[in-house]
């Protein structure tokens, strides 16, 4: 079954939807950055957003309404995350040295920190 492409925008039937999402408390899950898993109603759900051009924005649901449902504003509601590496801290020469596991000893052995 061709899921249909629904247009987001806020009207009465959104709000509508809105509603049945906070009254049935769906569970969702981010699978990438245009996909989001949606369980209710003892079943999962499949959301897909697109934006074609700039300023439309438009939603696909895999359950069997004809229309908006609530797992789409449930699943407008799912958290984005933005992956950054951390910047790399500049070392100089002496921290690296420092920084060995194995450093030079001197000849012979070393017990309770005596040199023999």
């Amino acid at each position: 079954m061709q899921a249909t492409m629904i247009k987001i925008e806020r009207n009465e039937k959104m709000e509508k939807a809105i509603a049945r999402c906070k009254t049935n408390h769906p569970k969702v899950r981010r699978v990438d950055a245009s996909t989001v898993k949606v369980y209710g109603h003892g079943g999962s759900y499949t959301v897909k957003f697109a934006e074609p051009r700039k300023g439309l924005r438009l939603a696909s649901c895999t359950c069997q309404a004809t229309g908006l449902c609530y797992h789409i504003p449930g699943a407008m509601a799912a958290p984005t995350v933005i992956a950054v590496a951390p910047a790399l801290p500049v070392s100089t020469a002496n921290e690296r040295e420092n920084a060995c596991l194995l450093k030079p000893q001197p000849k012979g052995f070393i017990i309770d920190g005596w040199s023999l």
